[in-house]
């Protein structure tokens, strides 16, 4: 089910502090890229392993200067090894999601903004609802936004398999433009698929252009 809405990728240029912080949130997961014969395979056990007030503050120790004196790594070494890690972090959820699993229903997550989708597969104890909002911290250096709506969920499910498709996105609903597609889909203008495919600024023209008819 991945990549069912055409849009760009996130673009971002985060800070490699920002990039920590988000390693941090899920330290679990740099055991999924251990014996993969990577170059920055060497600081994954370190990352694990600092203290618990190293994780969110801005302090000397904690900052790339003072790891590198920590680890004996150049710091521009380090830089890049750190923003490679969260990128093969994403990759590795892209390709191989099962890895992902934990306790929970599997969700694939597509998160949104006017002009860009990236999707994400986590194991979810409690789905979310609709319209609720849902807390990602470990996505916040890649889309710099962690707190999102829920816009729509669909449900996919066969006697081998069940999970979640969930579209999020970083603005709050509107309620205003669910009604017209609704109206314009129960009128026959559009396919029902056809809100969820188009991004935000495509959709609302149409809706405008389609309300104007049905008045």
């Amino acid at each position: 089910m991945k990549n069912t809405v055409v849009l760009d990728p996130f673009d971002i240029k985060p800070r490699t502090h920002d990039v920590l912080k988000c390693l941090f949130y899920e330290p679990q997961w740099l055991d999924l890229l251990k014996n993969r014969n990577k170059p920055y395979e060497a600081i994954l056990s370190n990352l694990q392993n600092l203290p618990q007030e190293h994780h969110y503050n801005n302090s000397a120790e904690a900052s790339i200067k003072g790891l590198s004196a920590t680890y004996g790594i150049k710091a521009i070494t380090l830089t890049n090894w750190i923003h490679q890690i969260y990128s093969d972090l994403f990759e590795l959820n892209n390709e191989f999601p099962m890895l992902f699993k934990s306790e929970g229903i599997q969700c694939e997550l597509e998160f949104k903004d006017r002009r860009h989708c990236l999707s994400f597969t986590l194991w979810i104890k409690s789905v979310p609802r609709l319209n609720e909002q849902f807390y990602f911290g470990f996505l916040q250096a890649r889309t710099n936004f962690s707190l999102y709506h829920v816009e729509e969920i669909t449900h996919y499910y066969t006697t081998q398999d069940q999970h979640f498709l969930i579209n999020l996105n970083q603005t709050a609903p509107n309620i205003y433009r669910r009604f017209l597609g609704d109206k314009a889909i129960f009128n026959g203008l559009i396919p029902h698929y056809e809100p969820s495919l188009l991004n935000v600024d495509l959709l609302d023209k149409k809706l405008k252009e389609l309300a104007r008819r049905m008045s």
